[in-house]
């Protein structure tokens, strides 16, 4: 379908397809150390919680997150670990290659992030990032306060904090 009927043309797959490349990254890095891929939260009391191995939940539709909008809130990941991320930890990819709407996109996102209380990673990647949006957005990482909000505006930054144990 062309994109003057309403279908996503060339560059929008392209995008898509990068977009999910960028999601991919963390995959290494949550396996290296040492957590485990799973399709949903285990309900399986019979063992002490910091016993549970780590694990991580690609597009997790817990119930209870909500969107500024109240819709529901399903982060690109969802990451546990009972001494890191007790509660869980979300995890946003947001990907820009071409000038588009993305910006709009990732402030809503990003207040949505902040509003559930709990841990949380914004990870952005792509050349097309407008620079004065990325100071704006670096500003509400608040994680050298104790705060429970990580921004990352680079790949680099982002693969050096995996490697630091950020999870």
């Amino acid at each position: 379908m062309s994109m003057e009927h309403g279908g996503e043309g060339e560059p929008g797959r392209r995008a898509g397809r990068n977009g999910n490349a960028f999601e991919r990254i963390l995959l290494p890095g949550l396996e290296t150390a040492g957590y485990r891929w799973l399709k949903g939260i285990p309900d399986d009391d019979s063992e002490p919680v910091e016993s549970r191995i780590p694990f991580f939940i690609p597009r997790w539709y817990g119930k209870h997150l909500r969107t500024l909008a109240g819709t529901l809130l399903v982060p690109d990941y969802y990451v546990w670990h009972a001494a890191k991320y007790p509660m869980g930890c979300l995890v946003e990819c947001k990907w820009q290659q071409s000038s588009g709407t993305v910006d709009e996109k990732i402030y809503y996102r990003l207040h949505s992030l902040l509003q559930t209380g709990l841990p949380a990673v914004l990870a952005l990647g792509g050349a097309k990032f407008r620079k004065a949006l990325l100071v704006y957005y670096k500003r509400f990482d608040n994680s050298a306060e104790g705060g429970n909000l990580r921004v990352f505006v680079s790949t680099d930054d982002l693969i050096v904090a995996m490697n630091k144990g950020l999870f």
